[in-house]
């Protein structure tokens, strides 16, 4: 190894001491200013926790929050002439009133009904929800009026008064006609909420429609 020697100019020579071992450098400096790789981890981890626990928060909705979005549903799938996906929402023993029409009967009633209406929207308010004593029952109780393409209604008007099934319906007879009466009695399952029966008045007959 070649040593090296600063010459002074008085003549002087100074020999710099020997390289330090490696275990005897003083790293604790680098600490401070390069992130190690399990820190660098660490900050996406802490993170992710912080968002799941703010989504554990979030409270759950509840069950009238699920059948009002229940109807909705059924609403928007019956604009689509969508009757196989309104049928996924009623139980195996349900029933139609007027009459005790099961599932098969009502499916095809309800094929020609949206066939002969043909391009339309469905109108109503906010839906009456009533939970039975033991959350395992419900009842629904909503006007509605079947709006053919092309014609007027309200909706600005009706908004405002959305949240009262009574007044809506009682401005929509005064203006329009009268809506017709839609009331459910629903259960719930495994599988969520269902409506187990219907019973829907003002209804022309199929001959009628």
């Amino acid at each position: 190894m070649l040593g090296v020697s600063v010459i002074w100019r008085n003549g002087s020579s100074l020999v710099p001491p020997a390289w330090p071992k490696p275990e005897e450098v003083d790293v604790s400096w680098t600490l401070h200013t390069e992130p190690t790789y399990s820190a660098f981890m660490r900050t996406p981890l802490l993170i992710l926790f912080v968002l799941l626990a703010l989504a554990g928060c979030k409270p759950a909705s509840s069950d009238t929050d699920v059948i009002l979005a229940l109807v909705d549903d059924m609403a928007a799938r019956a604009t689509k002439h969508d009757v196989s996906g309104i049928m996924e929402y009623v139980t195996n023993d349900y029933r139609a009133a007027p009459g005790s029409r099961d599932e098969q009967s009502v499916r095809a009633i309800l094929v020609l009904a949206l066939r002969r209406y043909g391009k339309f929207q469905i109108k109503y308010p906010v839906p009456g929800v009533t939970l039975g004593d033991d959350n395992q029952t419900a009842t629904v109780s909503v006007p509605f009026l079947i709006v053919r393409e092309g014609q007027k209604f309200p909706d600005a008007e009706l908004a405002k008064i959305a949240d009262d099934p009574i007044a809506w319906t009682a401005s929509v007879a005064a203006t329009i006609g009268d809506p017709y009466q839609l009331d459910l009695k629903l259960r719930k399952d495994a599988d969520g909420w269902k409506v187990r029966q219907s019973d829907i008045a003002g209804l022309k007959s199929v001959g009628d429609l």
